[in-house]
């Protein structure tokens, strides 16, 4: 590798940058020679390494391959990212098709790193490998590009772990620890991926999904209010003040947060709207029944609210924990749809119960004088 740094032209946008390092253990010094070049100049060096093909200073067996280097490898503060080079073996040791697994782990400093297990015969073959090449670098290698190349410290049998180093933005090593992982685990694939088709959303019909979801849910919560003024009348009427302060604290959250209200949030606070109108019949047939009993209005709201409290928070109980499972376990859209639920829950139980209970108590006990009828 050095002679090839060594036929570099002097006006070339690449860089030769040695770098010294200790073996682990031994205290070996080692001494590696790198062609590096900015990210936007990589055409030049792919030239530079397709022209010395035939040059006798890359032997047969080997070849040059690139690392597009981690921003913390970059000195702080300059944007640019530079590709480095490694002098490779043509064949490779081992391949992905006898790695097992590969998960974030997390080492006795709480520093992130790559644990792998190899299935049976691949432990075989990187005990091998690795107990022959101790102190060396081996590349990791995806689409014929080098991801990372760590030391080889040890002997790796069926299991081991990939370090990444210690210092710089801890959260930038652990997203190098997740990129990793990835990169192991589709290298593990038992077939090459192909793209053969791809179907991009345009827009237009983009937009049109997401207005007509609004438009559903318009729908129906001009049907759910309606239904409530008609069939509860000045009841139904503080349900509904209930349920939009319900969904204008949904907003003000989701708002506070930052979040995007996509078509799974919108179905979420659809179906808060219905949760929100569920909780107030069940509270509201309660006082219907102490009324049927001949109790007074404020007597009636009082027990009716006491008496439905448990079972409207078991059935919130009950969908916060199933929003709890799906967050957890999903992804993407489910996850979506499940923050606008656990959002929903909170804020509904909040307005059904205790801020309905506050605007009938000023409704049957207004300006002093106490209500002999209650519109339900």
């Amino acid at each position: 590798m050095k002679k090839v740094a060594a036929s570099v032209p002097k006006d070339s946008p690449i860089t030769v940058a040695p770098e010294s390092w200790t073996e682990k253990h031994s205290g070996a010094q080692h001494e590696d020679v790198y062609l590096r070049v900015k990210e936007k100049d990589r055409d030049v060096l792919n030239k530079f390494i397709a022209d010395l093909a035939g040059d006798l200073a890359v032997p047969n067996d080997r070849e040059i391959s690139l690392e597009l280097m981690s921003p913390r490898e970059v000195s702080e503060g300059t944007p640019d990212r530079y590709y480095r080079t490694y002098l490779l073996k043509k064949r490779a040791g081992v391949t992905g098709e006898y790695l097992a697994m590969a998960d974030e782990s997390w080492d006795e400093m709480g520093t992130p790193e790559v644990a792998f297990t190899m299935n049976r015969q691949g432990a075989g073959m990187m005990e091998k490998l690795t107990g022959e090449n101790v102190g060396r670098k081996m590349a990791v290698i995806l689409d014929e590009k080098i991801t990372s190349a760590p030391v080889i410290e040890s002997k790796i049998g069926e299991r081991g772990r990939i370090t990444m180093g210690r210092g710089g933005d801890p959260f930038k090593l652990q997203q190098e620890v997740k990129d990793l992982v990835g990169v192991l685990r589709s290298g593990a694939l038992p077939a090459p991926l192909k793209k053969s088709f791809e179907t991009q959303v345009g827009a237009t019909m983009g937009q049109d999904a997401i207005d007509k979801a609004k438009f559903s849910m318009y729908i129906g919560a001009a049907a759910v209010i309606l239904f409530m003024l008609i069939y509860y009348r000045i009841s139904g009427f503080i349900a509904n003040l209930a349920m939009t302060l319900n969904m204008l604290f949904m907003m003000a959250i989701l708002a506070a947060f930052e979040a995007s209200l996509t078509l799974p949030g919108i179905a979420g606070l659809v179906l808060t709207i219905g949760m929100a109108v569920d909780s107030n019949i069940i509270i509201y047939e309660r006082i219907r029944e102490e009324l049927r009993l001949g109790k007074s209005p404020r007597t009636a709201v009082d027990a009716g609210f006491q008496r439905a409290f448990w079972t409207v928070f078991d059935a919130h109980v009950t969908n916060f924990v199933a929003g709890i499972v799906l967050y957890s376990y999903g992804s993407g859209p489910i996850r979506g749809f499940a923050v606008t639920l656990l959002i929903g829950i909170v804020t509904n139980l909040l307005t059904s119960v205790w801020i309905s209970h506050w605007m009938f108590a000023v409704l049957v006990n207004r300006r002093g004088t106490v209500r002999t009828t209650l519109s339900i």
